[in-house]
């Protein structure tokens, strides 16, 4: 008899977990993405210059961003992208390249013996760096 109303029993709830889970209705909601930024850095003393700026919405990116190079010229890069054609870039770039110009510079130093007055001469090369 205990046997039966633990079948009983687990019948009945097998039964129920199954009709909830029919009646559980699970709906995706996916937020329409949208947004815009926008930044920039100028920074004089270690010439850290660039911006950026980008909008989205949906699956419609655009946006550009600007920067200094190391040498001195300027990269502007216009870029869109979308679900049907994908990502496309338009690359600029402006001004001249300055590249520093490296100067070797060689130092005498003297040195006195323990022995008397004389002098041997020390040779040292040091690398000075000259940015334009």
């Amino acid at each position: 008899m205990f046997m039966q109303i633990v079948a009983t029993i687990g019948v009945l709830f097998l039964v129920f977990s199954l009709s909830v889970a029919d009646n559980h209705n699970e709906e995706h909601h996916h937020a329409h993405p949208k947004y815009e930024f926008k930044y920039g850095v100028k920074d004089q003393h270690t010439h850290d210059i660039k911006e950026q700026a980008e909008k989205r919405d949906g699956h419609k990116v655009e946006g550009h961003y600007m920067l200094v190079e190391p040498d001195g010229t300027i990269r502007t890069v216009h870029y869109n992208a979308d679900k049907h054609t994908g990502f496309h870039a338009h690359v600029h770039r402006a001004g001249h390249a300055v590249h520093p110009i490296h100067h070797e510079k060689k130092v005498e130093t003297y040195h006195k013996t323990e022995e008397g007055e004389s002098h041997h001469k020390a040779s040292s090369y040091i690398n000075s760096h000259l940015h334009v």
